[in-house]
């Protein structure tokens, strides 16, 4: 089963590391001058723990696969979703160049309250994140999904586009200035490895 791997933090967030690094760097060089019985190694260790934390704490990945969307990392969200037949992956580039990646899917499906058990099916948001890149991330997880590179080529220019395939139906729609990209699943069975 191929996966595709989508990063979540964008890379200026690690430049909080630059201070830590210089901090640690002095430290080690004037570790020798300290007059102290245990000198600069306590700072020195808990400037490297920090450093080491940081990049744990913040990574974060979205999965893609043909049987599921999951959230990735030590401290994130943990969400994950089965696709299912009927749902619809929706691909949108925002104003901060980034893909926000959703899930939608019938209501009757989802885990909901007794109360609205009776409720007539809707479509509802499964999943949603956001994953760096703009154009070039949605053509990663189009070509993903084996999509070909005339109907991305296709979709990107045009208001509206559609193109029917085995296992899901390729939509592409203008909503509002932001482009809309549609993924609605058929039948998850036959998904190939």
């Amino acid at each position: 089963m191929k996966n595709l791997y989508l990063n979540m933090t964008r890379h200026d967030v690690y430049m909080t590391e630059v201070p830590l690094i210089f901090f640690l760097v002095m430290a080690i060089i004037n570790n020798n001058n300290a007059d102290h019985i245990m000198k600069l190694y306590p700072l020195i260790i808990a400037l490297s723990g920090i450093i080491i934390f940081i990049p744990i704490y913040f990574m974060r990945w979205i999965k893609i696969s043909f049987e599921e969307i999951r959230c990735i990392g030590h401290f994130s969200g943990k969400d994950h979703v089965m696709i299912s037949d009927n749902n619809r992956l929706s691909l949108t580039v925002t104003e901060d160049k980034r893909t926000k990646i959703e899930l939608y899917g019938n209501s009757k499906d989802a885990v909901v309250y007794e109360w609205s058990r009776n409720d007539a099916p809707t479509e509802i948001n499964l999943f949603r994140k956001k994953a760096l890149g703009g154009i070039k991330t949605v053509k990663r997880i189009l070509k993903h999904f084996d999509i070909s590179e005339t109907d991305i080529e296709n979709a990107i220019n045009n208001d509206t586009y559609t193109s029917d395939y085995p296992l899901f139906v390729f939509t592409s729609l203008t909503v509002g200035e932001k482009k809309e990209y549609n993924l609605i699943f058929k039948e998850i069975s036959e998904c190939p490895t």
